[in-house]
């Protein structure tokens, strides 16, 4: 009696059958599947921007808004001599010992006269993710951006690197939060779902010193 090999499989989320015809013990036809699970790259930037966009100086101000509105009332309660906890109280000072609210204020000042301007390094970004295989965004605090970038989007300004990526569903170890999917028989399927996310950094505008025999015409 004739025989049938079936193979049932499921690669990257895709399910298929194989069927191979069996004559005296023996396949009538080689079955041959292969897939290599590498995704490359497995972060795709969805869009990078360097400098300051209204998104990021819109944070700012709700940022400082938000902290202000916390530690007035901290304040007021101080003032109608109503106890407060020893973190709270230190949340009123800053660094140096001065007072955080009049800082706080001149910030928000200082922050609605912020002006947008930008430049969009998604492509930068991405070849910065290939050049590093494909799964991590490597970009190191001593790194000149302005030189990474050729462009000085904000001279003078606060400046923002802005990324928003989505890491790819992948078959292989677990990489990102997501949770894996079940097959209904219970048993885990090494498939993780893709996610979504985004990342601020703070830029800081190093300033050179001219010492006392520099130039000046």
């Amino acid at each position: 009696r004739r025989k049938n090999l079936v193979i049932n499989y499921e690669i990257h989320g895709s399910s298929g059958s194989l069927k191979g015809e069996e004559v005296e013990g023996h396949l009538k036809k080689t079955i041959d599947l292969s897939y290599t699970p590498v995704i490359a790259p497995l972060i795709v930037i969805e869009k990078a921007t360097y400098g300051l966009t209204q998104e990021g100086i819109n944070s700012k101000i709700s940022d400082i808004q938000i902290e202000l509105y916390t530690l007035s009332a901290i304040a007021n309660r101080k003032s109608l001599g109503l106890p407060i906890s020893i973190e709270d109280n230190a949340k009123l000072l800053n660094e140096n010992g001065g007072l955080r609210i009049p800082h706080l204020q001149k910030k928000l000042e200082a922050a609605n006269t912020l002006k947008e301007g930008f430049v969009d390094v998604s492509k930068i970004i991405q070849q910065r993710v290939e050049d590093s295989g494909g799964g991590k965004i490597d970009i190191g605090s001593d790194e000149d951006l302005n030189t990474l970038f050729g462009v000085n989007p904000n001279p003078g300004s606060p400046k923002q690197l802005r990324i928003s990526y989505t890491v790819l569903g992948h078959d292989s170890e677990r990489m990102t939060h997501s949770n894996e999917i079940t097959y209904p028989s219970g048993f885990p399927r090494n498939y993780i779902m893709p996610r979504q996310d985004n990342h601020v950094a703070e830029a800081v505008e190093r300033v050179e010193q001219v010492g006392e025999g520099g130039g000046g015409g």
